[in-house]
């Protein structure tokens, strides 16, 4: 299969990029001034971490003293939630209790490591599923659709099954009696704000937490979907009320749970040496970099975006750690090779777990109207 595979790498080096980070000219609501700086980094401000009095305070009117579960953690398998799990019960004096979301996509590399990591701590792990094969037919009927007429601003329509991981961390606080409910996320490296961009949302404050957008930009967002489902009714499939009902669980219905690092500092080499050294934590042999292993849906989207607008998440992410001192953009430019790389095998499964042809599919991405 790998005959098919085309490499469009050339074009995308051609594109033009901040001369201080590495977006794209493709990237939303981007726009540059005379040095070729982009408005993502001017307009940057580093945010400070509430630090580690303040979570402090917060735990200790939840620590038990009697190895009674005190709080919730919810744990992908991924690189962040198993270093937040070890912070809880190493650093931390929690008695966790973890729990995941297997809506159909989870990996074997992520399933590894969430049984290494709860071994070796002696931590309890809740696994919730999802009805399974719907929730594939579903993904695959909107793929068919996206497909008929693509828009980047539809594609987070793909992961609408994975956002009821919200309502299960609400339930499991209900039915555990736990109130402390911990998401290891928060930072802003992961911000992602080119995903609504694409739907002509611009979003700034919302820390990273959906929920927390403006009501103005969630009626904008609420709208601009609409109307590209009015434009491609293909999308008014047996999926629909589930994507009704995802758009609520990620931007109305409020969440009170902690955000780990918005306390602590997120430092990657720290997070990957601990995970390695301490847990003999599996990374993909593919790549370097841990972010997103732990689901198969990502490798896909993240092709598309590569292959539309030439760029992918983790340009967002290595454009942060520029901004925050941490990364150069010369060294910026060279690890995102790696990140960006696309294992095609991935790809292949992800297609064959969905019931889609990796070669039909494969063809009529390349045949979409690229952004550059």
């Amino acid at each position: 299969f790998v005959s098919i595979v085309k490499d469009h790498s050339i074009l995308k080096n051609e594109l033009r990029r901040c001369s201080k980070c590495i977006l794209p000219e493709t990237y939303p609501f981007i726009k540059f001034n005379q040095d070729g700086v982009c408005n993502y980094c001017l307009e940057f401000t580093n945010t400070i971490p509430k630090g580690e009095d303040k979570l402090e305070q917060i735990l200790s009117t939840h620590r038990s003293n009697n190895s009674k579960n005190d709080c919730i953690v919810a744990f992908s398998g991924g690189r962040d939630s198993s270093y937040g799990l070890h912070l809880m019960k190493n650093k931390y004096n929690m008695n966790p209790i973890a729990f995941s979301y297997d809506w159909g996509f989870v990996s074997d590399v992520a399933r590894r490591n969430q049984a290494r990591m709860t071994s070796k701590l002696g931590v309890e792990l809740i696994y919730r599923s999802a009805n399974i094969e719907q929730k594939r037919k579903y993904l695959r009927k909107n793929i068919e659709a996206w497909l008929k007429k693509p828009h980047l601003g539809m594609l987070p329509l793909f992961m609408a099954g994975d956002k009821f991981f919200f309502d299960i961390a609400r339930d499991l606080k209900k039915e555990l009696k736990i109130p402390l409910v911990i998401f290891c996320g928060g930072h802003d490296y992961e911000i992602t704000d080119f995903k609504t961009g694409f739907l002509g949302v611009q979003e700034k404050m919302y820390g990273n937490q959906l929920f927390n957008f403006s009501k103005v930009n969630k009626l904008n967002l609420a709208f601009s979907y609409a109307i590209q489902y009015f434009r491609n009714p293909h999308y008014f499939n047996s999926s629909f009320l589930e994507s009704i009902n995802s758009f609520r669980a990620s931007f109305i219905s409020k969440e009170n749970f902690l955000f780990l690092f918005q306390y602590v500092k997120w430092d990657e080499a720290q997070i990957n040496d601990t995970l390695t050294n301490s847990y003999d934590w599996e990374f993909l042999s593919s790549k370097k970099n841990a972010w997103r292993i732990g689901d198969f849906i990502y490798v896909f989207v993240n092709f598309i975006y590569l292959e539309i607008a030439g760029f992918s998440e983790f340009d967002t992410f290595r454009s942060q750690q520029i901004r925050m001192g941490e990364l150069t953009r010369e060294k910026a430019l060279m690890i995102i090779k790696n990140d960006n790389y696309i294992n095609h095998e991935h790809i292949k499964e992800f297609c064959l777990q969905v019931g889609l042809s990796y070669e039909d599919t494969l063809n009529e991405i390349y045949n979409i109207p690229k952004l550059f």
